[in-house]
């Protein structure tokens, strides 16, 4: 049997509902393999419950489906092949017994099917004013669930009283699928496979070398597979383009302009693409902070599908015979890995300190020589570079406002005051009259005089202990 990993906080949510909330409608809905499926399914172990798994298909055929999941269940055999006789005999059912229905994948059925919706909505209307039943869609498809679920003018609008977004597992989570990783390949497994239970469940107890060089090349694997299909299944007749748009973003092209200028993209499409992509939570944009420049940056925010486009898709020689697969694109993966690590930060700091606003700074400073002097060009004017903080947040203490810039390092060096230096230049060569306070977030630690003078000076160092949740994250006083 497969194993069940985390996801308390959910079952708790869904266990209030079915003993305590007067409102029993609960709609699910997540990226593919997040574990909505497994999640319902732990809920209903130890309870009626009748489980309507819907298929890609029309609706005479889903209509049959469930008409003979029903016969399975029950022995009823409803009066006709249309949703009405089906949702007739679960009233039915549910009036006898208390019962929790589900209905996976609910937009293979209502998609562009209002009077499909309608169906839904009546039975749910029905099963609160009549029974202590309840009822459960889910959908991998985010963007149709919420316009299902949010539309105002839509049959479903106010139906469902509680809506869980199922979004990845926790770093600290994963280690039940990898018990003998070490920190450094847990993480680095994470960063790769982001919280989705399926890609931990099938990587196994392996190092990270051997998970990249056994199961993430692998063309006929899970991971490998599922990293195209969930673009295809969303975007449709987008897809190739959207394939594009994340290869463009993936090889460096951030800004709206060098996407269209790799892709050949028109603009109407392009922003057709980016809405989907980011509807669907594979991309995301930056959020400027210290004044960097409002012009969105995009970033493939999604950990499988950053991998896949930023090293997979670019080595398709790879794909072949086993074996020397992880020492050819190290060099690629370290890249990967120390990005990110930036993306992993910025989610997860909001949750370690009191931050009002997250996001990262990118511009021009000017370029200062050994001693700290400006380099000017022929005509005295101020030379620049362009540079970026990887994450600069805005913290509140009670009316203290700190203004955090960190800098994330994933390289097999400990961090030196290099580093530190660096990222004092650039955040004391902005305006605005900040509340500086640095960090340094590192993999592999910190070198012995940069940990000393941080402890004196008030440097927030971030280490690997901190990241896989063995250590607490230090205070921001």
């Amino acid at each position: 049997m497969k194993r069940f990993v985390g996801r308390k906080k959910e079952l708790d949510q869904l266990e209030r509902i079915w003993s305590e909330d007067r409102y029993k409608t609960c709609a699910i809905y997540g990226r593919r393999r997040i574990g909505k499926t497994s999640l319902f399914r732990k809920f209903i172990e130890d309870k009626r419950s009748i489980v309507m798994d819907l298929v890609m298909g029309t609706e005479v055929e889903n209509v049959r489906r469930m008409g003979r999941i029903l016969q399975e269940v029950s022995g009823t055999v409803p009066a006709g092949e249309t949703l009405y006789d089906i949702f007739q005999v679960l009233k039915s059912l549910c009036s006898e017994e208390r019962t929790v229905v589900v209905i996976d994948e609910m937009p293979y059925l209502t998609a562009d099917n209002r009077r499909a919706a309608s169906e839904i909505q009546h039975f749910a209307d029905w099963l609160m004013d009549n029974t202590d039943s309840m009822l459960i869609v889910c959908g991998s498809s985010i963007s149709l669930m919420m316009h299902g679920l949010k539309d105002r003018d839509g049959p479903l609008f106010g139906r469902f009283h509680h809506i869980i977004d199922l979004g990845p597992l926790e770093l600290e989570e994963t280690r039940d699928f990898h018990p003998g990783m070490s920190d450094v390949d847990l993480l680095s497994t994470y960063l790769t496979l982001g919280g989705v239970p399926m890609f931990h469940a099938g990587a196994g107890d392996r190092s990270y070398a051997d998970l990249v060089e056994d199961y993430l090349f692998e063309p006929s694997g899970v991971f490998y597979i599922d990293s195209v299909g969930i673009v295809v299944s969303e975007m449709k007749n987008l897809s190739s383009e959207s394939m594009s748009v994340l290869e463009a973003i993936a090889a460096g092209n951030c800004r709206f302009g060098e996407i269209a200028s790799r892709t050949g993209l028109s603009d109407l499409t392009l922003t057709k693409c980016l809405k989907g992509l980011s509807g669907m939570r594979l991309i995301g944009e930056l959020h400027p902070m210290a004044g960097a420049p409002k012009h969105p940056r995009y970033i493939i925010t999604d950990a499988p599908t950053s991998f896949y486009f930023t090293v997979i898709r670019r080595n398709p020689h790879l794909s072949g015979p086993k074996g020397g697969r992880y020492e050819a694109v190290s060099q690629q993966i370290s890249s990967f890995l120390g990005r990110q690590l930036e993306v992993f930060c910025r989610d997860v700091f909001p949750s370690r300190y009191p931050c009002t606003e997250i996001g990262s700074w990118w511009g021009a400073v000017p370029v200062r020589d050994d001693s700290g002097r400006l380099v000017r060009d022929g005509r005295g004017k101020a030379v620049t570079e362009d540079a970026d903080i990887d994450l600069v947040a805005t913290l509140r203490r009670g009316n203290d406002r700190i203004d955090l810039f960190a800098e994330c390092k994933f390289t097999r060096r400990k961090a030196s005051f290099t580093v530190l230096n660096d990222l004092r230049k650039r955040a004391e060569s902005l305006k605005g009259g900040y509340n500086l306070r640095l960090a340094i977030v590192s993999v592999y630690g910190f070198e012995d005089d940069l940990s000393r003078y941080a402890e004196d000076n008030g440097i927030i160092l971030i280490g690997l202990d901190c990241l896989v949740g063995k250590a607490q994250y230090p205070d921001i006083a």
